[in-house]
């Protein structure tokens, strides 16, 4: 996985965008935690039993729907994996 370029982050940045690092990479990999969907700015629908980044999101206001995909996760799919595209109007 590539990370996003750096020029990207300022873009978004200046567009209002913020960004929250993930504090633990064990729950990111082996938990699928950052497989998630956006709803809306935010609300997220995530993966159940990713307690650290679900209080780091807490923490930055964000609303989390958790979902439990352990069966999806023998596959290794989560939340985004199983999702089309998800129209919203603009923000």
């Amino acid at each position: 996985m590539r990370p996003c370029p750096w020029r990207v982050y300022e873009l978004l940045k200046a567009r209002g965008f913020r960004f929250i690092d993930v504090p633990d990479a064990g729950e990111a990999r082996y938990g699928m935690a950052i497989n998630m969907v956006t709803l809306a700015p935010g609300v997220v629908v995530m993966p159940a039993g990713n307690p650290v980044i679900r209080a780091t999101l807490a923490a930055n206001g964000v609303t989390r729907l958790e979902v439990e995909v352990y069966e999806l996760m023998k596959g290794v799919g989560s939340v985004h994996c199983t999702t089309g595209v998800v129209h919203r109007e603009a923000v």
